[in-house]
């Protein structure tokens, strides 16, 4: 069976959560998720291996589109390793929260592969622009623009 994305949550919303949330602020953008699980693993010694992936979109494009292409590139498993950058592990502490550089108004995108007995199962891409896209002009526009 295929790891359950979000399967082991403790602390979202849902039962299952097999999606990010993310935060950001001037400085960094913070993407937390929950365990995966699979069929006869305990939640609490969880051996699933967990790989993170992250993908930059072009510098000051909020077009809809390359938005739409970007999440499209980052949904399947074969996708995500073929388009996103493998982002070495964290500490145990920081296994399923993890920190990025904010750049205002460059999207990026986030994926997470669970990896279990050679099968893998794909969360749910969460994507940031380190800024308001209500407020483009004002919140999204960086410096020398």
């Amino acid at each position: 069976m295929d790891p359950v994305p979000g399967g082991c949550n403790l602390h979202f919303n849902t039962k299952i959560a097999p999606y990010q949330i993310v935060f950001y602020n001037d400085d960094y953008i913070e993407v937390e998720s929950q365990a995966p699980s699979a069929y006869g693993v305990d939640c609490g010694d969880n051996k699933i291996q967990v790989d993170m992936y992250h993908m930059f979109l072009n510098e000051y494009d909020n077009k809809v589109q390359p938005y739409f292409d970007a999440i499209i590139q980052m949904i399947t498993v074969d996708n995500i390793k073929l388009h996103g950058r493998k982002i070495p592990p964290g500490t145990e502490f920081f296994k399923y929260r993890r920190l990025y550089s904010s750049y205002r108004g460059t999207g990026e995108v986030f994926a997470i592969v669970a990896t279990y007995n050679n099968r893998s199962s794909a969360y749910v891409p969460a994507v940031s622009y380190g800024c308001d896209l209500t407020k483009w002009d004002e919140s999204c526009v960086g410096p020398g623009k």
